[in-house]
This record gives C-alpha cells, sequence and structure tokens, in this order.
C-alpha cells in the first residue's frame, strides 16, 4: 500500500455480525474498520493507513484481521505499508 487504501473484500454466505481490525506487528490493534452486522453477498471496506485517532500510521508491516462474530471465519492478510 502506497499513499492510498488498502481494500479488504470479503463474503458471506449469510448476514452476520463482522470485525474487521488492523493490528501492528506486536499484536496491538491500530484501527478497528469495522464491528457490525452485515447482509450475505460481497462486501468492501477500506482502510487508509491511519490509527484510531486520525493519524498516520508508521511505514512498515501490518496485519487486516477479518472475523465473524460466531468465529465460523476468519481471515489475517499482512499488508506493507510505504512511505
Amino acid at each position: 500500500m502506497r499513499g492510498g487504501v488498502a481494500r479488504i473484500e470479503f463474503g458471506l454466505a449469510r448476514a452476520s455480525r463482522v470485525r474487521v481490525s488492523v493490528f501492528d506487528l506486536a499484536g496491538r490493534q491500530v484501527m478497528s474498520l469495522a464491528d457490525q452486522a452485515f447482509e450475505a453477498g460481497v462486501h468492501r471496506i477500506e482502510w487508509n493507513g491511519r490509527d484510531a485517532s486520525g493519524s498516520r500510521v508508521r511505514a512498515g508491516a501490518y496485519f487486516l484481521r477479518v472475523q465473524t462474530d460466531d468465529r465460523r471465519f476468519r481471515s489475517v492478510r499482512k499488508v506493507i505499508l510505504v512511505d
């Protein structure tokens, strides 16, 4: 990710509550992008490289986690933020 946004796309077979979060390499949550109910279907969420206070985070590696509330689905992807 360079100067833009990370796009997270996920699909749900049925309506579910979903949490989408960004973590640093130490496992600290940097940003919560979603914690809400979604209908069945494909959904897209974007992360603009900012933390919960609105400050730009440092360049480096981060993890994006998408998880349903019932834990039937969980996906973690690494994203590299470049200056």
